[in-house]
């Protein structure tokens, strides 16, 4: 067996070096920053996404999966949350949230919302140029998930769904609502990602496809109820605004 260049290894985090030896084994990395970018030697398929996973029989259960969604680099590994279960499972998560008390910064630059950043088991933003990969493979679909500040747990499908690159600066498309919660995400469709330099000069913070007068926003900040809900995390329904306690995204193919 012909080893892993040593120059190689120079790049690579500890916790990387430990996923060399079961790159089925994901470690968290302390930078928070997701190291994604990684050729790690791998023989088994790749699969391009949790619904491929799923279909092929190798796991019914939720965790964290490697998968290789990039078509210009298939040898590239990501580190996903996999939803197997949530109506019919198949679901790569690509964003969580929950107001505890040690929780993911999710004020950031342009960047870094670009790479993605937190723990897949935990609280994270999987990354735009990964959402991009995954939503050009194939129609799209996503759920969202909220619970607000009571205890009430709503949700939100659109059937079609897709970011597109860095270069449109991962313009949102999302059509077909169907839930309980509102449809508010369409509302943003066809607007640009905006980072934060922009969004504190608007009196909110949370890169997200804002809009004038949003409708939702998932990654802003998480605010008493009683303050100014379209400053926070939030979603609207009709003329309502919700202030919300956690939030989840997730995306699978539509066949």
């Amino acid at each position: 067996m012909v080893p892993f260049p040593v120059r190689q290894l120079l790049f690579l985090t500890l916790p990387a070096v430990m996923a060399l030896m079961n790159p089925a084994q994901i470690t968290r990395d302390t930078s928070s920053v997701y190291r994604s970018s990684i050729d790690l030697p791998h023989s088994e398929v790749r699969y391009r996404n949790c619904h491929e996973i799923q279909q092929c029989g190798k796991a019914n259960s939720d965790g964290i999966y490697v998968i290789y969604p990039h078509d210009c680099c298939p040898q590239r590994p990501v580190t996903v949350f996999c939803d197997m279960t949530t109506g019919g499972g198949g679901w790569t998560v690509i964003q969580r949230r929950e107001n505890i008390t040690v929780k993911e910064n999710f004020s950031r630059t342009f960047l870094e919302y670009g790479l993605g950043f937190g723990y897949p088991g935990q609280d994270h933003w999987l990354g735009l140029d990964h959402v991009h990969a995954l939503t050009n493979q194939e129609h799209n679909q996503i759920r969202i998930d909220m619970t607000d500040f009571y205890g009430n747990k709503t949700w939100a499908e659109y059937e079609f769904f897709y970011v597109g690159d860095r270069h449109s600066r991962y313009t949102l498309e999302a059509k077909y609502y169907t839930g309980n919660a509102g449809d508010a995400l369409s509302f943003h469709s066809g607007m640009n990602f905006l980072d934060n330099m922009y969004i504190i000069s608007q009196g909110s913070q949370g890169g997200w496809w804002h809009a004038r007068n949003p409708k939702c926003n998932l990654n802003g900040l998480f605010l008493d109820p009683r303050e100014k809900c379209y400053s926070g995390v939030f979603w609207s329904s009709a003329s309502h605004c919700h202030t919300l306690n956690s939030t989840s995204m997730r995306i699978r193919p539509n066949y």
